[in-house]
Formats: structure tokens, C-alpha cells, sequence
């Protein structure tokens, strides 16, 4: 029932009366100053909703949610089974970013299922948070960028579920396309370069990277091995196999 109400006020005019519907119909606490705009799906068992803003087109279904003083929540952004989903003072999210936790009837640590934010956090576009199990993130984070992913969740060759915490201190700057897997621990003042992955704790504040910058070999130029097509304008090379594998290919065993 709740979640078709909440439905029903995603589309009712005037931020005034949604908020009057929020408190009168669903039991949610919203102070006065707080923005909620149109086309907002908000589902909770426990809603605290401080001098917050949120933006339009957001799907928000949690079982306790907090929103602090300042909280600014853009447009297009996720949220969905979470145990608890806490944001704190000033803490910004703009577009197209993802948290989800297990399925509801899957996990038997259903209660883990926790996604914190501490104040004065930046989380800008299309970043995706697994929240199998706990992630929390400090004060002044800024997840800078696009793309980059938290998964606190993994799988052996048995098909065995493993999961852990994530834990992110204060004043990090993680830059575009990080990957950042369970069971870490990063201390404050860190940052972490584009693209890399941390996978394994930080104990120690400074710039990290995953890999240097290695030169290969000379620029590649495939006229020297390769016989060119022209088609519509545009030129292509298709290598051949290797001896080795062109004799693997041929032999009598692989022939069908």
C-alpha cells in the first residue's frame, strides 16, 4: 500500500501539498524548508527528511532514510534496498547514480545492508555502490567523475557468496572510474588516481595509482603484416593465426 501512495504523490502538483501528504499519509518526517520535487519515488519504513533538496526523477526505496541539513540529491538517481541509507550535512549527489543491496529474501545479512555518508560529500554522475554489505564513506569525500563502482560482494568457483565492509575516511578524493572492492579500508587524506583499482586497504594517506605508465613496444603498424581491404572509404587488416594455432586448428583431433 505504501509504495502505491508514494506513487501517487510523485505526481501531485506543488511541493507544499507533496509534503503534506509525505507526513500526513506515510508517516515521514520532513522539516520545513525542505524541497521535493516532481516525479519522486520516496519508499520507507523510517523517513527523516532535514532543509534538504531533491531534484527530480529519483527512486529512493529503503527501509530507514536520513537526510540531513543540505542534503542535495539531483536527478535520476537510485536507491533500492538498502537497510539503511544515511546522508549527512551538505552532502551533494548529482545524476544517474546507482546504490543497490540484495534482493529482499536472498541474504541472511539483510542487516548489513547499510549506505552512510558523512557531511560536505561531492558524488557526481553514474557512479554505482553494491551494498551487500556496509559501506561507509566520512566526512568531505568527493567521488569525482564518472563510472566509478564500490562492489563489497564476490563469488568463489563454488558459486559461494563473499561479502564485506568498505570503509572510506575523510577528505578523499577518488577520481574517475575507480573500482574500489570489499574489505577495504582506506585512511583520511588519500587520493586515489582515475581508473585505478584499490583492492586492498590504505593505511597510509598520499596519491595512490593502481599502475605505472609502461611502454610497451614501438607504435604498431599492421601494413607491415597485414594485407589491406579499401571498403567505403575505409581501410581494414584482418591477421591471420599463428602457425601454432593454425596447426591446432587443423589437426585431426579438433576436426569434427
Amino acid at each position: 500500500m505504501k509504495k502505491y501512495l508514494a506513487i501517487l504523490i510523485a505526481f501531485v502538483p506543488f511541493n507544499f501539498f507533496r509534503q503534506f501528504l509525505y507526513r500526513r499519509l506515510l508517516g515521514y518526517r520532513i522539516e520545513k524548508g525542505a524541497r521535493i520535487g516532481l516525479f519522486n519515488i520516496i519508499i520507507a519504513d523510517q523517513c527523516y527528511i532535514g532543509r534538504a533538496s531533491i531534484g527530480l526523477f529519483n527512486y529512493i526505496s529503503v527501509k530507514t532514510l536520513v537526510l540531513d541539513n543540505g542534503v542535495s540529491i539531483g536527478k535520476l538517481n537510485r536507491f533500492k534496498w538498502l537497510e539503511e541509507f544515511y546522508v549527512g550535512k551538505n552532502t551533494t549527489f548529482l545524476t544517474s547514480n546507482i546504490a543497490f543491496g540484495t534482493r529482499p529474501g536472498v541474504s541472511p545479512f539483510e542487516s548489513n545492508q547499510r549506505l552512510r555518508f558523512g557531511k560536505d560529500c561531492v558524488i557526481t554522475n553514474r557512479h554505482s555502490f553494491d551494498i551487500s554489505d556496509e559501506l561507509i564513506i566520512g566526512d568531505d569525500v568527493t567521488i569525482a567523475g564518472v563510472g566509478s563502482q564500490f562492489w563489497t560482494h564476490g563469488f568463489d568457483l563454488n558459486h559461494v557468496k563473499i561479502q564485506a565492509k568498505i570503509e572510506i575516511g575523510s577528505r578523499i578524493n577518488i577520481g574517475s572510474r575507480a573500482l574500489v572492492l570489499g574489505g577495504i579500508r582506506i585512511v583520511d587524506d588519500v587520493v586515489i588516481g582515475a581508473g585505478t583499482t584499490v583492492n586492498r586497504s590504505i593505511d597510509q594517506s598520499g596519491f595512490y595509482v593502481s599502475s605505472d605508465l609502461v611502454r610497451k613496444s614501438d607504435v604498431p603498424n599492421y601494413t607491415n603484416y597485414c594485407a589491406l581491404t579499401d571498403y567505403k572509404g575505409f581501410k581494414f587488416a584482418r591477421r591471420t593465426l599463428s602457425t601454432t594455432q593454425n596447426n591446432i586448428a587443423r589437426s585431426p583431433e579438433t576436426e569434427l
